[in-house]
C-alpha cells in the first residue's frame, strides 16, 4: 500500500474556479500529493488544465500514465481523459471523450483501495449524484470525506447527492476547504504513520 497521504478532488459544472481557488489556499509544503479531475458539462464552462499550472506555491502537473503521488504535488487530469490507481498506487489515465458518467467514482473507489486510511476523498459543485458512492468506498476503506456545502456551489447537485448518500466527514463553504483540508491531512500524516 502507498504510503504517502493523498488527496483526490472531482467535480463538475461549476468546479473549477473553486479547484483554482483551494488550491491556491493549500501551503507549498502541503503534505499530500493531491489528484484534480474535473468534468465540467459540455456547453458549460470551459476547463483548461493549462490554468491550474500556473504557479501558486505547489509543484503543478499535467498527469500522466505511470504516475505515483509525492507530496505537494498536484497531478491534474488532462481533459477527455479519465484516471484510475492500481493498488500499488500507480495512475492510469483512459482515453473517455466527452463522456462523464461516473468518471469521479470509478477515480474514488481506485484510490480507496489503493491508499485506504491515508486517503481524503474532496467532492466539489456539479450536476447529478457522481461521486457519491466513490465517497462511500472512501470511507469503508478508512479514509476521509469531504464535500463542498450546497449553499456555496454553483449546481449544487453532487454536494447534496453526497450529503444524503454517503454521510460524509465534512460539508465545507469555499473559504473552509482549504484549512479544513490541511488540518486534515496533517492529522492523516501524524496519526498513521
Amino acid at each position: 500500500m502507498p504510503t504517502v497521504p493523498t488527496v483526490v478532488i472531482g467535480g463538475g459544472q461549476g468546479s473549477p474556479s473553486v479547484a483554482r481557488r483551494l488550491l491556491k489556499s493549500l501551503p507549498s509544503d502541503f503534505p499530500a500529493g493531491v489528484l484534480l479531475h474535473l468534468t465540467p458539462a459540455a456547453g458549460g464552462e470551459s476547463f483548461d488544465p493549462a490554468r491550474f499550472l500556473q504557479p501558486h506555491g505547489l509543484t503543478v502537473a499535467l498527469a500522466e500514465d505511470g504516475a505515483t503521488m509525492s507530496r505537494g504535488q498536484v497531478l491534474v487530469v488532462p481533459t477527455g481523459r479519465a484516471a484510475v490507481f492500481s493498488g500499488e498506487g500507480t495512475l492510469t489515465l483512459i482515453d473517455i471523450g466527452n463522456a462523464t458518467a461516473q468518471l469521479l467514482d470509478s477515480l474514488f473507489v481506485s484510490a480507496a483501495a489503493a491508499f485506504r486510511q491515508r486517503l481524503v476523498g474532496v467532492l466539489l459543485s456539479g450536476a447529478g449524484n457522481h461521486g457519491t458512492a466513490g465517497l462511500r468506498a472512501i470511507k469503508a476503506a478508512g479514509g476521509i470525506s469531504i464535500v463542498q456545502s450546497p449553499s456555496d456551489s454553483e449546481n449544487p447537485e453532487m454536494p447534496a447527492s453526497a450529503l444524503l448518500g454517503d454521510q460524509p466527514d465534512h460539508s465545507a463553504l469555499i473559504q473552509q476547504l482549504g484549512p479544513l483540508l490541511v488540518q486534515t491531512v496533517k492529522g492523516l500524516d501524524v496519526q498513521r504513520r
